[in-house]
């Protein structure tokens, strides 16, 4: 082959990556940073929670009238009692207590490999550190619902939403908790 030819060719290469880059690089300034959120989910009031959690139950178990009564104001004691204690609860996003702040003037700083905590350390604070009591609080509440739902349903309905609700759950807690 000619070695003019060649040179073309790798010049036109050249060209066809460079402009690929560039267009990407045009096309990621369109896109929103990912800090910023479009979306902010709003928290369903007591009320429309357990409307909703009813039809649910009422499409997927075709409820009676009385029993959807019931399961109706069930659903809003428990929707008003699950917002309370989220009310109360600790903001699951802060750190705790006397956990380091890092990346702030005064702290670990920058390292060589950019803003981690030194060896050993984790970055952030443990999924469940709720207490032990408060696990045996909520285990207690689980079971007290579920005898509640018993007593409402017929044994049939009360499988099929156990294992509705199981297959709901993400793969760590289906062990029945």
């Amino acid at each position: 082959m000619d070695i003019r030819k060649q040179f073309w060719i790798a010049v036109c290469a050249a060209l066809f990556i460079c402009g690929g880059t560039a267009m990407a690089q045009e096309a990621d300034k369109d896109m929103p940073a990912r800090s910023e959120k479009h979306y902010k989910p709003v928290p369903l009031s007591p009320e429309k929670s357990a409307r909703q959690t009813t039809d649910r139950m009422d499409s997927l178990l075709n409820l009676t009238k009385k029993q959807y009564d019931k399961l109706y104001k069930l659903n809003l004691k428990w929707a008003r009692e699950d917002a309370e204690n989220k009310m109360t609860a600790p903001h699951m996003g802060r750190r705790p207590e006397g956990a380091p702040v890092f990346g702030q003037a005064g702290d670990f700083g920058q390292g060589p490999h950019g803003n981690r905590p030194p060896e050993g350390m984790d970055r952030r604070p443990p999924r469940d550190f709720a207490p032990s009591g408060d696990r045996e609080k909520m285990e207690k509440q689980r079971k007290k619902r579920e005898k509640k739902l018993k007593k409402v349903l017929t044994d049939e309905q009360y499988v099929r939403w156990m294992e509705q609700r199981r297959s709901t759950l993400p793969e760590g807690r289906r062990d029945g908790k």
